[in-house]
């Protein structure tokens, strides 16, 4: 049936000589931010599943999240006392992942997390951050910006690591994640 044909057209059914290619997914919520961060990384992570077979996983900071599709992916919850570079660095060293993509509230960013992101570049795995982590522009190997504009006059848009414009708004399309 043609119907059920075009319906999966996107996804990749891994053959039996390939693994599934683990990527670590980090983000923040609780009762007055993050809303969108974590229906955004969610998002992500499907897809990531279903167009790259990839095995993820998700760190989730904040308080617990009443969401349904989370029952479904991989995740673990830290409070927002404890430390959400000591969250990574823990799933890292359980994982080692070819990919950590940041999704957090760019006010809540810990000192630690600039550590963290040098650890993960020693260890050569890839950094992505998404909507305007400002202060890690040139720390990250990528930024996403998910927005169709983006001013000329914006600092972050001096970098050469800063991606926006329409094909980025649909962030799952266009992560760019390099397979082995």
């Amino acid at each position: 049936d043609e119907n059920l044909v075009a319906i999966n057209s996107e996804v990749h059914q891994k053959t039996t000589s390939e693994s599934s290619q683990p990527i670590l997914l980090v983000t923040q919520v609780n009762s007055e931010i993050g809303w969108g961060h974590i229906k955004r990384i969610i998002t992500i992570a499907r897809a990531l599943q279903d167009i790259k077979s990839a095995a993820v996983k998700l760190i989730i900071q904040g308080t617990s999240v009443d969401i349904a599709e989370l029952a479904l992916l991989p995740h673990v919850m830290v409070s927002d006392e404890d430390s959400l570079s000591s969250a990574v660095e823990y799933q890292v060293k359980e994982k080692i992942p070819n990919v950590v993509v940041f999704d957090i509230y760019p006010k809540n960013q810990e000192l630690a997390l600039e550590k963290c992101l040098q650890k993960l570049q020693f260890q050569q795995i890839a950094t992505v951050s998404i909507d305007f982590c400002l202060p890690w522009v040139e720390q990250v190997d990528l930024n996403i910006v998910p927005s169709f504009f983006l001013s000329e006059k914006h600092p972050v848009n001096r970098s050469k690591k800063v991606v926006y414009g329409l094909d980025y708004l649909i962030l799952p399309k266009v992560i760019p994640i390099h397979w082995n």
